[in-house]
């Protein structure tokens, strides 16, 4: 009798824990794909900015997160490759 109420609730919580763990699962594969969503529409956005800046050129407003930070230019070191 107590064996039996003991196994029956190792059985709950192994069932709980191996829901728990295809959740995990189901929400780390959602989470990636959104990160590669997010990514392709970053870098379709950063075309599309680049591809009028060429077009017309210093008529296209400047867009700050898009564009290099002149601070981290002028303390990079020089590349002599």
């Amino acid at each position: 009798m107590f064996k039996g109420k003991v196994e029956g609730m190792v059985e709950a919580f192994t069932s709980l824990q191996d829901q728990l763990q295809r959740e995990r699962r189901a929400m780390e594969k959602t989470s990636k794909e959104r990160e590669k969503q997010i990514e392709r529409v970053i870098n379709n956005t950063v075309d599309r900015y680049g591809d009028m800046q060429g077009v017309i050129g210093g008529q296209i407003p400047t867009i700050d997160a898009l564009e290099l930070e002149s601070e981290a230019l002028v303390g990079a070191p020089a590349n002599d490759d």
